[in-house]
């Protein structure tokens, strides 16, 4: 079995990061809803909604499952 480096890890994380990001953009997008709406809405500021679209913070799994019921 073969573990993941430091770097490997850190390199996926990042990867899935952007993922992540560039997914809650595109459905916050679609939906009409501006970064500080939904930034209320999850309870942080427009700022930190920018930074989980860039992938440049990690969103915890319970406010991303809330970026998933939005109408």
């Amino acid at each position: 079995m073969k573990f993941l480096s430091e770097k490997e890890k850190m390199d996926l994380k990042n990867h899935i990061l952007g993922i992540v990001g560039n997914v809650i953009r595109t459905k916050r997008e679609q939906k009409n809803i501006s970064g500080e709406t939904l930034g209320k809405c999850l309870g942080v500021s427009s700022g930190m909604v920018s930074q989980y679209e860039s992938g440049k913070a990690d969103i915890s799994l319970f406010k991303m499952a809330l970026t998933s019921v939005f109408r």
